[in-house]
């Protein structure tokens, strides 16, 4: 597992760039009531010589071992949840692939009228 770039690490949000091999945990801290928006996005290896249209899985916990949700076989996704627990939630990326992916990750947690969309191509 490398880390390639930390793209920001500051109060209420992060957005990460990495290399998964099989499995890549996170750990964000989020106050009650507040929403919690995260998307994802594999970027894929441009060569002729690798392809591969499978995605990523990645599975949500709360605080209290919850599952919030689960996503499967995702290229990229977003999603907004609201806090109902303060504490630290869990964001584990799986990739069944046999090759490494690089993920951009972000998640933004606060009281939001309006957001802009997250990690794209």
């Amino acid at each position: 597992f490398t880390f390639l770039l930390l793209l920001s690490s500051f109060g209420g949000c992060f957005g990460i760039r990495f290399v998964i091999d099989r499995e890549e945990c996170f750990s964000h801290k989020v106050e009650y009531g507040n929403t919690v928006h995260l998307s994802f996005v594999v970027i894929k290896a441009e060569g002729s010589w690798y392809y591969n249209d499978q995605g990523v899985d990645l599975v949500v916990k709360g605080p209290n071992g919850e599952q919030i949700h689960d996503f499967r076989d995702k290229i990229s996704d977003k999603h907004e949840f609201v806090a109902y627990h303060e504490g630290v939630y869990r964001f584990c990326f799986a990739n069944k692939s046999p090759y490494h992916e690089t993920i951009d990750f972000d998640v933004h947690a606060g009281h939001f009228l309006y957001h802009d969309e997250h990690a794209k191509d």
